[in-house]
């Protein structure tokens, strides 16, 4: 099993694309490596993402999060995750912080789009 965390990309980055883009990139990587074919590289593969606001000012909001999940869920990817549970809700006031996300949003609903995976 291979897990990319896809984000810092550099900032400003259209998170859903990036993500696709690079978890494509593991995938040939797989398959060059291993001979496998594009199903079960994919079978092998996982993906860590950001919830909310990166460190990089790249926002990953819920919608693009449901966008990754049914991608990765039609490609018959082994895993998806998010980087931090504790960051799963609202910033009170607004911004960012290591204990929420930074993006508008319902508590717990990253975990809540995440168990539709």
């Amino acid at each position: 099993m291979f897990t990319i965390m896809p984000f810092d990309f550099g900032g400003g980055a259209d998170m859903y694309g990036s993500t696709v883009n690079a978890s494509e990139g593991l995938k040939t990587a797989l398959k060059s490596a291993f001979g496998w074919s594009d199903a079960t590289a994919y079978t092998h593969m996982g993906i860590s993402g950001m919830n909310g606001l990166s460190d990089q000012q790249e926002l990953t909001s819920t919608a693009t999060w449901t966008k990754i999940r049914d991608w990765a869920k039609s490609k018959g990817l082994a895993r998806l995750a998010f980087w931090s549970v504790n960051r799963d809700r609202p910033c009170p006031g607004g911004g960012v912080a290591e204990n929420c996300s930074g993006t508008d949003q319902q508590p717990w609903e990253f975990t809540k789009i995440t168990a539709g995976f």
